[in-house]
């Protein structure tokens, strides 16, 4: 059994299968004209996006009303958000993104330092996980600890 499987099982013993389709991830590469990491690419095929360890995450599905496609155009029109970025999720007063390029993949950052992603100079450190894979372990541990 590899990685994703284990972490597939965990993520199953808690919630039913909820993933997306590949075309699904190539529409929103394409559309927002980027390559999404591969280890986001392997967990989306059972994790589709909302609710784990206390966060919000916004939807994978395309089709849904709050979506990481429709989250990220709308930031890159609203405040210049950078086209390396997609948008997780938004809890108060922060803001969850993935770099696509590099590593740190994922910044948990105060809403206010968006302008700082470019630069990667914040005020405040952000929370950050290297990938993408390390920050979706840390919320499913959340949650099966939440479930005990």
């Amino acid at each position: 059994m590899n990685e994703f499987e284990t972490l597939e099982n965990r993520y199953l013993n808690l919630y039913p299968l909820d993933g997306v389709q590949e075309r699904d991830l190539k529409k929103i590469e394409k559309i927002l004209d980027l390559k999404l990491p591969n280890d986001f690419c392997e967990i989306a095929k059972f994790y589709g996006g909302g609710q784990i360890g206390d966060i919000s995450i916004y939807s994978f599905n395309i089709e849904d009303e709050d979506n990481i496609l429709g989250r990220t155009n709308h930031l890159r029109n609203a405040i210049s958000l950078p086209n390396d970025f997609i948008v997780l999720a938004e809890p108060d007063e922060s803001i969850i993104v993935m770099d696509t390029k590099k590593e740190p993949r994922i910044l948990w950052i105060d809403a206010t330092e968006v302008d700082n992603l470019v630069t990667g100079r914040f005020e405040v450190n952000p929370d950050t996980w290297e990938t993408y894979k390390a920050f979706f372990v840390e919320l499913l541990t959340q949650e099966e600890m939440d479930k005990l």
